[in-house]
């Protein structure tokens, strides 16, 4: 079997526009402070920009693999369970020139003990806790067995929980520009920060008020070039 020096996944989200607008009076009902950064009113919905970037080890030295695409979402059901009730997301999956209609996967968003917990691939997350402030720490990943998730890339395995952080809230104030649109009072959450010799993970999150989750970046980097190197400076010599 072909060993990969360096076997990467980067994902990163940016908001592009809304999908949706809210269908109601924001004057008709009073919005908890809680659903405010995970909205859940009818039409709710965001379209994203989603770039992916796979790094590998091929014959002729490091090649990498682009993809960007457009990630829909939107609020279809709720359902009553035992421990809140769960709003049920569809999320469809195009290129960027056609419209949405090849691809969708289900997701599941519960508000339950002012906490935010988002299902997806049949993981559940602990997004966001509430209130929010600044330095807040919490195991995001308490609910499922981080060391059980195992992902095959191009016949190799790698764990991409492996050694997380606890999660935390790095500010709740902020203020997040992408394009023409600026986004105040920006939670964001360092959900992982971690780094050794062949290994880096790397994820955050920044949720806006009335939008929800408005940008995510992962980094899942495994290697076998081991050095004191950061982990971003081994792919740089590996590129030249």
């Amino acid at each position: 079997m072909m060993r990969y020096n360096i076997l990467s996944i980067l994902a990163l989200f940016i908001l592009i526009f809304s999908a949706c607008e809210k269908q109601s009076d924001p004057d008709d009902f009073s919005v908890e402070y809680l659903y405010e950064y995970f909205p859940v009113h009818t039409g709710a919905g965001i379209t994203y920009r989603v770039d992916s970037m796979l790094f590998k080890r091929g014959i002729s030295g490091l090649e990498i693999d682009t993809l960007s695409f457009a990630m829909e979402t939107a609020l279809i059901d709720s359902v009553d369970l035992p421990n809140g009730l769960s709003y049920v997301w569809e999320k469809k999956y195009q290129s960027l020139e056609e419209p949405f209609d090849v691809h969708y996967q289900i997701t599941s968003r519960v508000i339950s003990d002012n906490r935010a917990i988002v299902q997806e691939d049949n993981l559940s997350f602990i997004s966001l806790v509430f209130p929010p402030n600044e330095q807040n720490r919490w195991n995001g990943l308490n609910l499922f067995n981080e060391d059980s998730v195992l992902f095959t890339i191009l016949g190799e395995s790698i764990r991409p929980f492996k050694d997380w952080n606890q999660f935390r809230i790095l500010e709740t104030d902020g203020v997040y520009t992408y394009g023409d649109t600026a986004f105040e009072n920006v939670i964001t959450v360092l959900q992982t920060d971690t780094e050794n010799a062949i290994e880096k993970r790397y994820s955050i999150e920044r949720f806006a008020k009335g939008y929800g989750l408005i940008y995510k970046e992962m980094w899942i980097l495994d290697t076998q070039n081991i050095s004191d190197l950061p982990g971003n400076k081994k792919l740089k010599e590996d590129l030249f």
